[in-house]
């Protein structure tokens, strides 16, 4: 079982925060876990916030976005994550 599925990337989180998007079944410790052996960091602080599926309505059909949990890692000052950076973002086709 993969405990941490991707990186959340957004402009919102700075300085030594990181947020990653993980399985619905792990908790802390198991994500704690995780992010050190991969990443070869020491955490401070885990936040873990669980997103509902929301109703959606594309082309006439009912539907719902997936809910999905994601958890907000703050690691000790000076170190990093390398993360996939953001690439220049191509305007939406309207």
């Amino acid at each position: 079982m993969a405990i941490i599925l991707k990186p959340h990337l957004t402009e919102k989180i700075k300085g030594d925060k990181y947020v990653f998007e993980v399985d619905k079944k792990a908790n802390k410790p198991e994500i704690k876990k995780a992010v050190e052996k991969e990443h070869k960091v020491d955490i401070i602080k885990i936040n873990i916030i669980n997103t509902r599926p929301k109703p959606r309505i594309l082309r006439g059909i009912r539907g719902y976005k997936r809910g999905y949990k994601k958890a907000i890692i703050t690691v000790k000052h000076g170190q990093k994550i390398e993360t996939i950076e953001k690439t220049k973002s191509r305007p939406k086709p309207r």
